[in-house]
């Protein structure tokens, strides 16, 4: 978890799906459970969101939002930034 470049602690792995269904990545109440570390405890300041979801309704704006939609539109206005910086 430490690093002499980055002050900030990390962990990076991968999540794969086994024959049977279940993944090597679970989460219960507070704790995860890592390939190599088993579980670990953590703060959970958000809830993690489902990315099989599409669309969904905003319950602040009552506005439908569509992932797709909204990943396309981001990654136009980062390549306009892009151009006009060089």
């Amino acid at each position: 978890f430490k690093s002499k470049k980055n002050i900030k602690n990390s962990y990076r792995t991968n999540k794969f799906v086994r024959k049977s269904g279940t993944t090597n990545i679970e989460i219960k109440d507070n704790k995860i459970k890592l390939p190599k570390l088993g579980w670990v405890k953590f703060s959970k300041s958000q809830k993690v969101k489902d990315l099989n979801i599409r669309k969904w309704k905003c319950p602040e704006c009552g506005e439908v939002h569509d992932r797709d939609i909204n990943a396309s539109i981001n990654i136009l206005n980062e390549g306009l930034k892009m151009q006009k910086a060089s």
